[in-house]
């Protein structure tokens, strides 16, 4: 739900003009924004999505798309991207992925969800949106019961998790590899093997 009463015109927000993607939801919300006085009558800023993801916590998992503007041409390229690369696992993953180079993912602290889920889409490119993140935020949604989690919650089908050896330096995949027994998000299994890092939290999530 919005926020405020939305202008009529992008520009309104500081929005470069060469926009390709704008986050304006909350969850992609920079953390920790720079105190400093604003030009009069200008309420928003702009931040990279690198610097958003670099003010998260590290356990942060869930950057949402629930809100953002997309102009024509960024439209077009996500076509064109998703055409080239197939789509999979969460779209709001894949939006941020495909709006951070993969140079930029050496500013993200290792033990960090985002470093671990973004090297995965890192392999896909190397055209990038132009993207940015706007602050304050203009969306919010509203509190729900998650259809997508509920059926994660019932499904009793196996789940394909393939993590490599630590030395290959990247993180799990989904593939044709050996499957998992038991339902998604299995309590049990998180009891038995509790999360002790970020990486070991995010592939507790992928159960």
């Amino acid at each position: 739900m919005p926020v405020i009463n939305l202008p009529s015109q992008v520009s309104a927000l500081g929005v470069p003009e060469d926009f390709d993607l704008c986050f304006v939801n909350e969850r992609m919300q920079h953390q920790a924004p720079e105190e400093h006085s604003e030009p009069e009558g200008r309420r928003f800023r702009v931040y990279s999505p690198i610097e958003v993801v670099e003010s998260w916590p590290d356990a942060y998992n869930a950057p949402g798309a629930d809100g953002y503007l997309l102009s024509a041409g960024g439209a077009r390229k996500l076509l064109e991207y998703v055409a080239r690369d197939g789509f999979a696992a969460d779209a709001d993953w894949r939006l941020l992925g495909y709006s951070i180079a993969p140079d930029d993912y050496s500013r993200l602290r290792p033990d960090s969800v985002a470093f671990y889920v973004l090297r995965q889409i890192g392999r896909f490119g190397p055209e990038r949106l132009k993207a940015y993140s706007l602050f304050p935020y203009l969306i919010r949604t509203a509190p729900s019961i998650s259809d997508r989690n509920a059926e994660d919650a019932a499904s009793q089908l196996p789940v394909e998790l393939y993590v490599p050896p630590a030395d290959f330096g990247i993180g799990p995949q989904l593939g044709p590899t050996v499957p998992l027994k038991g339902p998604r998000r299995d309590p049990a299994m998180e009891a038995i093997r509790p999360a002790t890092s970020c990486r070991e939290r995010y592939r507790l999530e992928l159960l």
